[in-house]
């Protein structure tokens, strides 16, 4: 019985798009069998709806400056103030300053104002009052800048003191002899609270 040779398989044709592989070995390799997995690119987030913004002030850096600005000469005045007054002498300086502008500016007995009752009624019982509100304010600056009134700083003080109860006493006669005490407006109110602050302010610093 003859043996023929054993042929050799031939390997694919370029062109046999339907042959078998020629190594069936390597074809079932399991490296190359494992399954491949393409990562695909992340979903971008969602974006949440924004209101578009409005301009305000906070968005201005203009305006922000022009606060900061006040802000800044506001506490340099306030501590300018303190350190020229004092806190007692602040406390006169604002009494007196309460006084003047009722005085001038607030109602004492209906729409009339100190000043009205003194100059269109012709009393000058009413300028008194404001001499009385006025004299605190000059006497705490000579306090500050004169050094002789420095040295004698307690009877400056007791000054203050006398002028700011008298201011409360004659303001008080003064309108009850015109008006009765129920009919005190703001400006009664307010010149009689300036000359009280004037009053205390005067004792502390006597002290």
């Amino acid at each position: 019985m003859s043996q023929y040779p054993a042929q050799e398989p031939q390997g694919q044709q370029p062109g046999d798009r339907y042959s078998a592989p020629s190594d069936p070995y390597h074809a079932l390799d399991p490296q190359q069998m494992q399954p491949t997995y393409i990562s695909q690119p992340p979903y971008p987030a969602q974006q949440t709806y924004q209101p578009y913004p409005y301009p305000t002030n906070s968005n201005n850096p203009q305006a922000q400056g022009q606060a900061g600005n006040e802000q800044k000469l506001a506490a340099r005045f306030w501590h300018k103030s303190v350190l020229f007054f004092g806190k007692r002498g602040l406390l006169v300086a604002g009494g007196g300053v309460l006084a003047v502008l009722s005085f001038f500016v607030l109602p004492y007995y209906s729409n009339y104002s100190g000043y009205f009752l003194a100059a269109q009624t012709l009393d000058d019982k009413w300028w008194l009052e404001l001499i009385l509100a006025v004299l605190p304010l000059v006497v705490l600056v000579a306090l500050q800048i004169m050094p002789r009134v420095k040295q004698q700083k307690r009877r400056w003080s007791l000054l203050l003191a006398s002028s700011g109860a008298l201011g409360i006493l004659l303001h008080y006669l003064f309108l009850n002899d015109a008006i009765s005490s129920n009919y005190w407006r703001i400006g009664t109110w307010g010149y009689f609270i300036g000359m009280v602050l004037v009053t205390i302010a005067g004792l502390l610093l006597s002290i």
